[in-house]
């Protein structure tokens, strides 16, 4: 049963492992404790022993340029996995295991952003349309209101006046691509994309002919394949450490034992006990810890 965020479902069981669904949006039964939920019975191993594979792949190299496109951005996909279920002992005990993995590799749209000018990174601001004034020189006004300042000459900020930390974070900024005080830079075109694993295993034993016992193990992980997470254009446009992004993993863990028991003709019991848990831990792109 599944309600709320469906991460587990979908970053933790394979799809090939599911055997059944169902949606229930309303009249949900009790034991299904709420509103709104995805009820799904996974495959069991048979008596015959059964194997299977699958691939979906994509590649930039099988894509057309756009029209007026020089080149051919990176949007390369593939999915894929394996299935295994067969007897441990005929009639009586049985196994079924999948796995499925998931590769996505993209880049951001290009789009244009504005980054200081090479002049302006060396504190010359003199095409700068405004005054900049020294805040060393701020006292108080003469005539008795609030203060006033002397603009730099210029436009221009002393080197001695530039902080070395301002100078060190300014070194990762790219280049202007062109001429201009805005719009300057074409950014964009950073690699994205994400990798996702799932393993789920399944193990039945029929007890009697009125009882049957299962285990299931389901186990994933979903992470990014570089430090960046995509967003919105302008999110993108900078590389690190201007960009903003975040390093996100997703890892759930489930297990379930079940015992059914078919007491007669109308009576039927069944005892279940399960565990699930979602870890997602958050990393900053650019600072170790």
């Amino acid at each position: 049963v599944v309600q709320g965020a469906g991460r587990n479902l979908s970053y933790g069981i394979s799809v090939e492992a599911i055997d059944q669904f169902q949606v229930e949006t309303s009249g949900t039964a009790v034991m299904f404790n709420g509103q709104g939920a995805s009820n799904y019975i996974m495959k069991s191993g048979t008596n015959q022993f059964r194997l299977s594979a699958f691939e979906f792949f994509r590649n930039k190299a099988l894509d057309a340029k756009a029209y007026f496109a020089t080149i051919k951005p990176d949007d390369n996909q593939s999915e894929y996995g394996v299935t295994a279920g067969g007897p441990i002992q005929k009639n009586r005990m049985f196994f079924f295991v999948t796995y499925d993995g998931y590769r996505d590799r993209r880049q951001t749209a290009s789009v244009l952003t504005s980054v200081p000018t090479l002049a302006q990174r060396n504190g010359d601001f003199s095409a700068l349309p405004v005054t900049i004034y020294d805040p060393r020189t701020t006292r108080p006004n003469p005539n008795g209101t609030g203060f006033v300042r002397d603009p730099f000459p210029n436009n221009i900020i002393p080197q001695d006046r530039i902080s070395s930390i301002s100078r060190y974070f300014q070194s990762f900024l790219p280049a202007p691509t062109t001429a201009g005080l805005q719009s300057n830079y074409l950014g964009g075109s950073l690699p994205i994309g994400f990798n996702n694993d799932n393993f789920t295993g399944k193990f039945d034993l029929k007890l009697t002919e009125r009882q049957q016992f299962s285990f299931l193990f389901a186990h994933g992980k979903r992470s990014q394949s570089t430090e960046y997470r995509g967003g919105t254009n302008l999110q993108t446009a900078l590389p690190l450490p201007y960009t903003e992004t975040r390093l996100v993993e997703e890892v759930p863990s489930g297990a379930q034992i079940k015992h059914t028991y078919v007491i007669g003709s109308r009576w039927v019991n069944q005892a279940s006990l399960g565990f699930s848990r979602l870890s997602v831990p958050i990393f900053n792109a650019t600072i170790d810890g």
